[in-house]
């Protein structure tokens, strides 16, 4: 266990000991974790967006069988 080394591409590690490599260096910081991307946030509008899309297409569809009448926006369309 002891001759086991890190590879040459994991950076500042390359070719030391597994045994004497910091900890610190490997884990990544915990402030890391509450940092919001902007692409999760643009993730999570989009799939919000495709559930009221989705949403409103199932409710479209259930007022066109009990009532008959299309939707305002079909009526408009050529």
């Amino acid at each position: 266990m002891s001759n086991v080394t890190c590879g040459p591409e994991e950076g500042i590690n390359a070719g030391k000991k597994i045994v004497s490599v910091e900890l610190s260096s490997i884990c990544a910081d915990p402030d890391e974790y509450s940092k919001v991307n902007l692409m999760d946030v643009l993730n999570v509008v989009l799939a919000l967006l495709t559930l009221v899309t989705i949403g409103k297409l199932l409710y479209d569809y259930y007022a066109y069988k009990k009532t008959g009448r299309l939707p305002w926006l079909a009526t408009k369309m050529p």
